[in-house]
């Protein structure tokens, strides 16, 4: 499924409650959060049939380490083997993805509260 239905992605985004928008000249979804004192981007780049995740997250003007250049050295990976590729094949599986994915995002906000509240605490 390399191509896909950008309506159907944007759905599924509006349909969690999330506020996402489609940077359109990079062709990828961007949600914009706060937690606490931190502002985090997570972005969705659905890309030849599989989907990458790029986190980012700020606290002030501070960004965060998050292993920045690891995805995309396995996007690039993926890209050049053609016949191993995750590919998603319907939008069943897209949408059991980014579940998957936005479960694993909404973990990451709970940890981040967890550490402010530890931090405050102290």
């Amino acid at each position: 499924m390399k191509e896909y239905d950008r309506d159907r992605i944007q759905a599924f985004y509006d349909g969690k409650g999330l506020k996402v928008s489609f940077v359109e000249g990079e062709r990828f979804f961007k949600v914009l959060d706060t937690v606490g004192k931190f502002k985090i981007q997570f972005n969705t780049i659905p890309e030849n049939g599989f989907l990458q995740f790029v986190l980012d997250v700020k606290n002030g003007k501070e960004r965060y380490n998050l292993g920045w250049g690891m995805w995309e050295s396995i996007t690039r990976e993926l890209l050049n083997i053609e016949s191993r590729k995750p590919k998603f094949g319907s939008y069943e599986e897209l949408n059991e993805i980014l579940k998957e994915a936005f479960s694993i995002y909404e973990d990451f906000k709970h940890g981040l509260l967890k550490l402010e509240e530890s931090q405050t605490q102290r």
